[in-house]
């Protein structure tokens, strides 16, 4: 056995047989009596009989992991995701932008709407302040709060 695979001890060919039978949906068909001896120099003899033998001895189609296969396809999905976020992104960016350009938000309302946004995704500073409690001290200092917030 070279490791822990599907739930129980295997060599890398039982892991590999198995990962590529179950992923590739394969429906063996033993050509004798459904009793062959599976073992390491006849474990070729009988595909049928080599996947019963894993499912008796403990492996589990649980345990192969989806997101690791067909890689490109899943690469694909996340540059699509990350457009779909990015063009969002700029929609909303714009949004804002025409708001500031129409006086309908002053540019401090503006701010501290953004800020409000951040802070809710803000990781802690070292000091052990959050990110949101230094911004929101170095904008006190530039001018008072305003009650304001963005409507759309």
């Amino acid at each position: 056995a070279s490791g822990y695979h599907y739930g129980v001890w295997s060599c890398e060919g039982c892991k590999a047989f198995f990962k590529r039978s179950i992923q590739g949906h394969n429906d063996y068909m033993c050509p004798a009596t459904n009793q062959c001896t599976i073992d390491k120099n006849r474990r070729k003899s009988c595909q049928a009989c080599r996947l019963r033998k894993c499912y008796e001895v403990g492996m589990m189609k649980g345990g192969i992991r989806k997101d690791r296969r067909g890689g490109r396809m899943l690469k694909h999905k996340l540059l699509l995701i990350l457009s779909h976020i990015r063009h969002m992104s700029n929609k909303g960016m714009e949004h804002l932008y025409s708001m500031k350009c129409k006086n309908v938000v002053p540019l401090y309302d503006l701010l501290l709407e953004m800020l409000d946004a951040h802070r809710l995704h803000a990781p802690t500073s070292r000091g052990g302040a959050s990110v949101e409690e230094t911004d929101q001290s170095h904008l006190a200092t530039a001018g008072s709060t305003s009650s304001h917030s963005l409507q759309k």
